[in-house]
């Protein structure tokens, strides 16, 4: 049942949506259900009228999603566990929404955003890889800094900075942590000005660092 105005989605994820992105238009949504705890998931593009599934989408996503303006791509990132001794990892794809095939894998790269108007978007690399830019319709990579780690990114409304967030550990098994905020020249990645820091005295277990870490983010429209 939908309350009046409401229209009710049945997406079937037994642990949770984990991403979510309306089309521009408006009339339709793409979501991602969890449907297992080892990254099994589905994405699926639905009819916000009638709440109907309109179509599947490929990839196993565990991450946000993004569709350009004008409804031709979907980027989101696909969690790889790999083989016993590698290091998780993400690889964003990029999917021709037209023909519904992957036309681009930026691999162990995790999407973190898309600028206001489709052109650009922001990678995060695991570590020192820190974060890239790439050009939507060529796939070209615009600049990468690797001078700390990004936790979470976004873009300023006017596209000519960027947010991103910092965390640095501290002690034994980082059982501190330092976060930040920081302000970087959208065109080269380097960073303008340090916005905000404070410590997290007490991270000594995975699920501290995890709820301490600043992973999304998001500029006022006004763009203060």
């Amino acid at each position: 049942a939908s309350a009046r105005g409401q229209v009710a989605i049945p997406i079937e994820a037994s642990y949770g949506v984990v991403g979510l992105a309306c089309a521009r238009d408006g009339k339709s949504l793409f979501a991602t259900g969890m449907t297992g705890l080892f990254g099994d998931s589905f994405t699926a593009q639905w009819d916000v009228e009638s709440g109907k599934k309109i179509r599947d989408i490929p990839g196993q996503f565990l991450s946000r999603l993004f569709t350009t303006p004008d409804g031709r791509y979907l980027f989101g990132s696909e969690f790889k566990i790999g083989n016993l001794f590698d290091v998780p990892y993400f690889n964003t794809l990029q999917v021709d929404l037209s023909s519904g095939a992957t036309i681009r894998t930026f691999r162990q790269l995790q999407i973190g955003a898309m600028s206001s108007d489709g052109r650009r978007i922001a990678l995060m690399g695991q570590g020192r890889k820190g974060l890239a830019l790439v050009d939507v319709q060529t796939g070209a990579q615009l600049w990468q800094v690797s001078d700390r780690g990004v936790d979470g990114v976004a873009f300023t409304p006017d596209g000519r900075h960027l947010l991103t967030s910092h965390s640095e550990y501290h002690g034994a098994l980082g059982s501190s942590m330092t976060i930040s905020v920081t302000l970087r020249d959208a065109s080269t990645g380097f960073p303008v000005k340090e916005l905000l820091r404070y410590d997290e005295p007490s991270t000594f277990l995975a699920s501290d660092k995890d709820n301490a870490q600043i992973k999304f983010l998001l500029a006022a429209p006004d763009g203060s």
